[in-house]
């Protein structure tokens, strides 16, 4: 469509006088939990929380996907790589218990959800 220069630079400038918080695509956060994925920090409630490498890998991977569900394929194959498929059943299952575990210690609400059958999912809960 045809468009006028003066009108696209009114609005460009517009747009750079709104007051925007800055977008910062290596911090993820849900609810009270935050990822800095530049740093390697995760955060609950303020409080630092300590991860292996592999939980680090498997949360910031469930975040990136938040409010949605990750099949336990997609988590192996983002953990562990697409080519190692001998991988045990159980280990996933074993990194989710030890992620809760640190995550949500003294935290009320859990934010790691099983979708039976499927996989798993982060979503602030419902109070």
């Amino acid at each position: 469509k045809p468009f006028s220069f003066e009108v696209l630079a009114a609005r460009l400038r517009a747009m750079g006088r709104r007051n925007l918080p800055p977008v910062n695509p290596n911090v993820l956060e849900i609810a009270d939990l935050s990822l800095d994925a530049e740093t390697h920090e995760v955060r609950r409630a303020g409080k630092p929380v300590v991860l292996t490498p592999t939980e680090f890998v498997l949360l910031e991977h469930l975040m990136r996907r938040a409010g949605r569900v990750a099949s336990r394929d997609d988590l192996i194959d983002a953990i562990w790589g697409a080519a190692d498929k001998d991988v045990e059943s159980n280990a996933l299952d074993v990194f989710i218990f030890q992620l809760r575990s640190k995550l949500e210690a003294n935290a009320a609400r859990r934010l790691i959800q099983t979708v039976r059958g499927f996989g798993y999912a982060i979503r602030e809960a419902e109070e």
